[in-house]
């Protein structure tokens, strides 16, 4: 009785507790701010070369931007076998390559994607008497306000 107790114990101590478990997808987002530039310019002087130091790092499969006003936003997708924090280190050294090349004013954010900076929820409304336009009124002005 003993022996099944402490097996009991030791097992339940090496349990996973949490409803989803640790993933690390093999991603890393760059978000660069440079001011008050037009968006021509933005993509010449900090949207291009980001993007070419970044097809540089081993592993990479794809890199995507959007570039707007004065900001731009950098995805770059990994092969699954790749660590990627490490990798987030190898992304941010080939930043600091180029960061003398890019405009003085521009800051640079990197992150690893995970679950936890990145959450995803969906909600479906559903009504008998209420018309498609006032369910997305309400889940515009009521729902997502109360999630926010």
């Amino acid at each position: 009785m003993v022996v099944i107790v402490l097996w009991g114990m030791y097992s339940y101590s090496e349990m996973y507790t949490s409803l989803f478990p640790e993933m690390t997808f093999p991603k890393i987002t760059l978000i660069a701010d440079a001011g008050e530039q037009p968006v021509d310019r933005m993509m010449v002087t900090v949207t291009k070369p980001i993007e070419s130091a970044l097809k540089r790092v081993k592993g990479v499969t794809l890199v995507r931007s959007s570039t707007s006003r004065g900001s731009c936003v950098i995805s770059a997708y990994f092969n699954w076998d790749v660590d990627i924090y490490n990798t987030k280190t190898l992304v941010e050294s080939r930043i600091n390559e180029i960061k003398n090349f890019l405009p003085s004013n521009t800051t640079i954010q990197v992150e690893a994607m995970n679950q936890s900076i990145f959450p995803v929820y969906g909600l479906t409304l559903e009504s008998d008497n209420a018309n498609l336009v006032e369910l997305r009124k309400a889940g515009l002005f009521i729902v997502r306000p109360a999630y926010s």
